[in-house]
């Protein structure tokens, strides 16, 4: 089990502590909009600092649990293989792969990102490891089954 940076979380919770009092400043009819909506971010980021996202693998499948989500279970028979792709406006390095299932619920969003980053699913933090050392673990396992997935 793999778990996110909960310095980076509490660092994206303090800067929306810093909107909120930012909001204080403006004129009252965009006060309240912009502090409700910093106070909503505020909660689910603090949420995420005292149980921050953690990705569970096992031998066939991986978990994605995001705190405000339901988790979201992927099985490596259905995965094609895990590759590395460096978003150009951050220079982060993501972890994306095709799955299956999740081009069959949502075929235009599936076809965007397979077009942005050669797959329709994506890791987008690697949990404190390097992207091309979890990229490899992660296809390691898939091709341990013995089966070549979906791609």
């Amino acid at each position: 089990m793999l778990r996110a940076s909960r310095w980076k979380q509490a660092a994206f919770a303090s800067i929306a502590l810093v909107f909120v009092v930012g909001a204080t400043t403006l004129p009252p009819v965009l006060a309240w909009p912009c502090g409700l909506m910093s106070v909503a971010l505020a909660l689910v980021l603090l949420v995420s600092v005292a149980r921050p996202p953690r990705l569970i693998v096992d031998p066939t499948g991986m978990v994605l649990d995001h705190c405000p989500f339901r988790p979201k279970r992927f099985e490596f028979a259905g995965c094609s293989a895990f590759t590395t792709w460096k978003d150009p406006t951050s220079r982060q390095m993501w972890i994306v792969f095709d799955y299956a299932a999740y081009g069959c619920r949502h075929p235009r969003l599936a076809r965007i990102g397979s077009a942005m980053s050669g797959g329709s699913c994506a890791l987008t933090t690697t949990y404190g490891v390097p992207a091309k050392d979890l990229a490899s673990m992660l296809e390691h396992r898939r091709t341990a089954l013995g089966q070549p997935g979906t791609g």
